[in-house]
């Protein structure tokens, strides 16, 4: 008589499980997390539980007791297992014994992409080959890449929530040198100007706040009254003191001023959509922003001398960055619906687009960051290996 369901909240990041009755009373919420919560399901008896829960790289395999009658906890989860490579669901056998779950090995690495012109030739013409190069190597996650303004090094994120850190490397591969130390999750690295600091996310002390750390000397400091997105931790430095952090919500960005402190929002009326994926223009003087307005995403640029908003683009895109006039914008889009993904250009006053490339790989991947003459592009291609798996006796409990 009880039915068993999850919810996410993805502007406060809170994961829950509930249970109702068919008759649609009797709601109770039975574990909220801040972890995602996955494929919860029900014991034999119906008086627990089962549930995976997110640890980062591995999961747990949770287990809550519930009184039956109700669906109402009577107890607190405990973890039945531990370090489990699966993906997001898992079955379970009639009499509770044997548990069958897909074991998924995900991990990406960093991909350098340089586009070469040749010379004209008398029959041929001026013609454009691509060149790819992988920059990281082996089974960890390597994302969030970021180019340094002079072009040659590399920010990026190794590992997953709960720990990660910030890594350099030189844009043409080779030595990696590891940049933060912290015993948390620190993401999403971007370049100050100069070149000499990297600001990024960070969750050390507990809630995810804005963080800078000198890229030569290793000192940290932490923005205490910054308040940043837990969702995708999005940053982007200004060519001056200012920092753009994405707010909880996803609906505002603040600009924060490193050397006062001082805060104001991008959008005054933030009601309007979700924001995502922020770009400042080469002068400073303007913002590209992906907003969703009524489940309808689109490109818009924001003026930070007047506030003015314009519609650029309609579809779903994420921009890359400005071409070094501040005439263009690079973005990357899907061609089709389908799973290709292409980089384009758009004229950041007209929309006029026109087609850069085709990305030369099949499995799932993300254009992060590109050099200001768009000859270089970084990117993050993700790659998966599974089998099934089978446990005998999984709960020692069920006799």
């Amino acid at each position: 008589n009880l039915i068993l369901f999850e919810t996410e909240c993805e502007e406060e990041h809170r994961y829950t499980i509930w249970t109702i009755t068919t008759d649609g009373s009797q709601e109770h919420k039975v574990f909220e997390d801040n972890l995602q919560l996955l494929s919860p399901c029900w014991s034999p008896k119906g008086d627990a539980i089962y549930y995976l829960r997110n640890k980062g790289e591995t999961k747990e395999l949770c287990k809550i007791p519930i009184v039956a009658s109700t669906g109402e906890s009577k107890a607190s989860a405990a973890v039945v297992l531990r370090g489990l490579q699966a993906g997001d669901n898992f079955s379970r056998s009639m009499d509770g014994k044997r548990l069958l779950y897909t074991r998924e090995l995900t991990y990406s690495n960093l991909w350098l992409l340089t586009i070469e012109t040749s010379q004209w030739g008398i029959f041929t013409g001026k013609k454009q080959m691509l060149e790819t190069k992988q920059l990281t190597k082996g089974t960890s996650t390597n994302s969030n890449a970021n180019i340094s303004p002079d072009g040659k090094r590399i920010a990026f994120t190794i590992g997953n929530s709960p720990k990660s850190n910030i890594f350099t490397i030189p844009i043409e591969g080779g030595s990696i040198k590891q940049i933060t130390f912290l015993n948390s999750y620190n993401t999403n690295p971007v370049w100050s100007p100069d070149g000499k600091k990297i600001a990024f996310g960070s969750t050390q002390g507990g809630t995810p706040k804005v963080w800078i750390v000198d890229v030569y000397s290793g000192m940290t400091r932490q923005f205490a009254h910054s308040e940043l997105s837990g969702d995708n931790f999005s940053l982007s430095w200004a060519p001056n003191s200012n920092i753009l952090y994405q707010r909880p919500g996803n609906r505002n960005f603040h600009i924060l001023n490193i050397d006062t402190e001082e805060e104001r929002p991008l959008v005054e009326d933030d009601s309007v959509g979700l924001m995502f994926s922020p770009r400042y223009s080469p002068d400073g003087k303007k913002v590209v922003v992906e907003r969703h307005r009524i489940n309808s995403p689109g490109l818009w640029v924001i003026s930070l001398e007047d506030s003015s908003q314009t519609f650029l683009y309609k579809g779903w895109c994420d921009s890359i960055g400005w071409s070094a006039d501040g005439k263009w914008i690079y973005v990357m889009r899907k061609i089709d619906k389908g799973d290709k993904i292409e980089i384009i250009k758009i004229f950041a006053t007209s929309g006029e687009t026109k087609t850069i490339l085709t990305l030369p790989f099949e499995k799932f991947v993300w254009v992060e960051s590109m050099t200001s003459d768009g000859k270089q592009f970084v990117c993050e291609v993700s790659e998966t290996q599974s089998d099934v798996w089978l446990i005998e006796n999984f709960d020692p409990e069920v006799k």
